[in-house]
């Protein structure tokens, strides 16, 4: 018994039989669920040579690194990182104070990373003494 190939031949050409989704349609079923669409793991280098402008999305994340300060003084990975709405851009791997305060010199208000889940367990312990007292 022969098995059958999951393509089919259309027009001399090999192409899968099972249709995949678009990204446009799987981020408006994701946001029809009620969630939010974030793109991670995105570096200062890539941004001049990229268009995620095009792809609807709630949020990027770009990643901090001490690269990410030679990329910093580069005219164009400056221009693309402005091009994005700053309430969309999330500044993750902040391992350092220092990196707050370059991301709130671009005008950025949203970090992640070791600084920020240390200062966030603090508050909680505060916040959890000052319930109990």
């Amino acid at each position: 018994m022969r098995r059958r190939r999951p393509f089919s031949r259309l027009a001399g050409t090999w192409r899968p039989a099972i249709s995949r989704p678009s990204g446009d349609s799987v981020i408006r079923a994701l946001r029809a669920a009620g969630l939010a669409v974030a793109l991670d793991g995105v570096t200062l280098d890539i941004l001049p040579i990229t268009r995620f402008q095009r792809i609807e999305l709630d949020y990027i994340k770009i990643s901090f690194s001490p690269t990410a300060l030679v990329h910093l003084k580069d005219a164009d990975c400056v221009n693309a990182l402005r091009e994005f709405p700053r309430e969309k851009i999330i500044l993750c791997h902040c391992d350092k104070d220092a990196a707050r305060q370059i991301g709130q010199a671009f005008g950025l208000n949203k970090f992640q990373g070791w600084v920020f889940d240390q200062r966030s367990a603090g508050d909680r312990a505060n916040a959890m003494s000052a319930v109990s007292s």
